[in-house]
């Protein structure tokens, strides 16, 4: 019996987050599923287990890393209070900034 590689993808679980997928809940926040190394030089939080499951050990939640080269912190969006959040910060809401979907943007300093 032959065994193809393209039967391979049908094979893997459907639960396998990837790099750059929304993770989280309601009591932590949101934040991506990411490499630990990523997260580390990028200063996010990625205390948490068990938000990215299925991948591997070196992929967990990331929150709140850095963007804008520092000015900033990545956050969901689409969240109700997102924009009113940020600006309380002194920040503005800026896309394509973060890993992730486009809702997941940088909360960056309004003078950047």
């Amino acid at each position: 019996m032959k065994f193809s590689l393209l039967a391979l993808p049908a094979l893997l679980p459907c639960t396998l987050a990837y790099i750059g997928e929304l993770c989280g809940n309601t009591n932590d926040g949101i934040g991506t599923c990411e490499l630990n190394s990523w997260c580390n030089a990028n200063s996010g939080r990625h205390n948490i287990a068990n938000l990215c499951p299925n991948d591997p050990d070196d992929v967990m939640c990331c929150f709140y890393p850095l963007c804008d080269g520092g000015t900033g912190y990545c956050m969901d969006a689409s969240l109700p209070n997102a924009g009113f959040d940020c600006h309380h910060d002194g920040g503005v809401l800026r896309q394509g900034y973060c890993p992730g979907p486009d809702n997941y943007e940088c909360c960056a300093a309004l003078g950047d």
